[in-house]
């Protein structure tokens, strides 16, 4: 009888591990739960009357430079403005006087012209041939073409202001 006891225990065993073998059933993962997409109202039904579509608006204009009609007032031909105007100015561009070629400055403060001209010097660049009046600053090729340039200037008498040689 003692096969009696080794049956049982082979018994338990197998029903044991057989549990133990079976694959558990994966616990249900919760649904996700749908995010409601958000009504939004359009503008003009909040607003009514008050709202304008934004392509409707005009926006207010540059401020003009002054260099075209500056360039003009001296007789500069051939003006062409920089896309990007060139660091501390307002805008800038090149022109011809006298056959020689010249850069034109427009600067918004005395403190941006200021810092240019540091800039410039500090960079070794010379800043002697440039002749300036009020905003803008005519830099000149040529010693002969920037005493001109400055008797044009102060004859146009534009821009306000008065004309200094750069020295």
């Amino acid at each position: 009888m003692r096969m009696l006891p080794a049956a049982v225990a082979a018994l338990v065993a197998v029903t044991g591990l057989a549990g133990c073998t079976t694959a558990a059933e994966p616990h249900p993962s919760p649904s996700p739960t749908p995010i409601p997409t958000p009504t939004v109202p359009r503008p003009d039904s909040v607003l009514g009357d008050a709202y304008v579509d934004p392509s409707e608006l005009t926006l207010p204009a540059e401020t003009a430079s002054l260099i075209p009609a500056g360039a003009e007032a001296v007789g500069c031909t051939d003006l062409v403005l920089a896309e990007t105007p060139a660091s501390h100015t307002t805008s800038s561009g090149k022109c011809t006087y006298d056959g020689a070629r010249v850069r034109v400055y427009e600067f918004a403060t005395a403190d941006d012209y200021a810092t240019f001209i540091s800039d410039l010097e500090g960079a070794g660049i010379p800043t002697q041939g440039m002749v300036r009046r009020g905003p803008l600053v005519f830099a000149v090729n040529g010693l002969d073409a920037r005493a001109s340039l400055a008797a044009a200037l102060e004859a146009a008498s534009f821009p306000k202001g008065s004309t200094s040689l750069i020295e």
